[in-house]
């Protein structure tokens, strides 16, 4: 019985050497585990991309798929129209809007033409264009009366120079600035006691007798309608007035009678 109970424990104790996992290691039965070590994987600046694999349909399905593609590429297309509203440089299928807009069925606004300072000319190439000035018309030169008196035979004295005096009356029909007027004579006239001078209007005045026969003023101020200029002329002979001259676009016109001279 004793041998029997020790012939059992022997066999227990042999297999546990086999099958206990601490019994195996210990007697070198089973081999060294090895520490696998972690791997890491480098990173890369540029992404991967893995484009997904597509498998085509076999058969006939393939071929049902390819007839209905075919028949979706076919058939009509579907047109769409778009209301839109907008402003600056819309374009579009009845459009309203405001600055450089194309609309109204895609028929393009008329043409605009910007000229600061110029004249604006569109509608294509112009050749020999037309220009109307609606501005207010200029102002028409004056006319200037001018009543020549009567010779007179006077004496010489302190104040003058010559036995003959002719006195001319000037009126003028519109303003006049700075008017400068010369008048000419038949013979000779004398410079002292020839002058200008206005019984209406004191005058800023320069003066004097330009050429032998003719004499000029430069009146610096404006010469209004109403307002009388008499030139007063002496001579050694007996004179005439032959005509006047304007530096501007004044006209004269010539009379003898109703002078009023005031002298």
């Amino acid at each position: 019985m004793a041998l029997g109970i020790f012939v059992f424990g022997g066999v227990a104790a042999l297999a546990a050497i086999f099958v206990v996992p601490e019994f195996r290691r210990l007697f070198h039965l089973d081999k060294p585990e090895t520490t696998q070590q972690p791997t890491y994987e480098k990173e890369s600046s540029t992404p991967s991309v893995t484009a997904p694999l597509i498998v085509p349909d076999q058969g006939v399905k393939s071929s049902k798929l390819a007839d209905e593609s075919k028949e979706k590429k076919s058939g009509p297309l579907q047109k769409t129209q778009s209301h839109i509203k907008g402003n600056e440089n819309v374009v579009g299928n009845n459009v309203s809007g405001d600055h450089n807009v194309t609309g109204n069925n895609n028929s393009p606004a008329g043409p605009t033409a910007i000229a600061p300072n110029g004249i604006a000319i569109t509608g294509g190439n112009v050749q020999n264009p037309t220009v109307n000035n609606f501005g207010p018309a200029p102002s028409k030169p004056a006319v200037v009366t001018v009543c020549v008196g009567d010779l007179q035979n006077v004496r010489s004295d302190a104040g003058h120079d010559g036995e003959f005096r002719l006195v001319l009356t000037l009126t003028t029909d519109s303003a006049v600035d700075n008017p400068t007027l010369g008048f000419q004579f038949s013979g000779p006239i004398s410079s002292k006691g020839s002058s200008a001078s206005s019984p209406d209007m004191a005058i800023n005045i320069k003066e004097g007798v330009t050429t032998p026969t003719s004499y000029a003023f430069v009146l610096y101020q404006t010469w209004y309608p109403g307002q009388r200029m008499n030139v007063e002329v002496y001579s050694h002979e007996s004179i005439s007035f032959l005509n006047a001259v304007s530096k501007h676009s004044e006209s004269f016109t010539v009379t003898h009678s109703g002078c009023n001279s005031s002298l």
